[in-house]
């Protein structure tokens, strides 16, 4: 719990990212059994906060859509940096086509890819139906 307390303090220091931001990263990526979930999710829901100040952490980010328990939290993250960036245009837009149709994930991700560049998922949305003609 205390783990937990402390990302999310350091969540909120966003005018030093050079310094927190690393420290983020690390919890984020942590496999360590000993590390709480909520203090990795915490981590990585934070991340997002940072913008511009956090795009070392894209690639790391990217991994963690492949983490269940962190997947929302990460892509969420990435559409906070607001970083039209092609390595995670590339991977939203792969999450969200691995996914069903009705999966709540997947609206996530078409939504934040479209947020992050219009259009960027117009492949994913399903056509509008025909119009019938009376």
């Amino acid at each position: 719990f205390l783990k937990y307390l402390g990302v999310l303090g350091l969540g909120r220091m966003t005018t030093a990212p050079g310094r927190v931001v690393p420290v983020l990263l690390a919890r984020a990526a942590s496999e360590d059994p000993r590390d709480a979930t909520g203090a990795r999710l915490a981590a990585v829901e934070s991340l997002g906060r940072f913008g511009r100040g956090a795009e070392g952490a894209i690639p790391t980010l990217i991994l963690l859509l492949e983490v269940e328990d962190v997947q929302e939290a990460a892509v969420r993250s990435l559409g906070a940096m607001g970083l039209p960036d092609p390595r995670t245009l590339a991977a939203l837009h792969a999450l969200a086509a691995a996914r069903a149709p009705d999966d709540e994930l997947r609206a996530l991700a078409i939504e934040t890819l479209e947020k992050l560049k219009p259009g960027a998922a117009a492949d994913l949305k399903p056509a509008d139906p025909p119009v019938k003609s009376l």
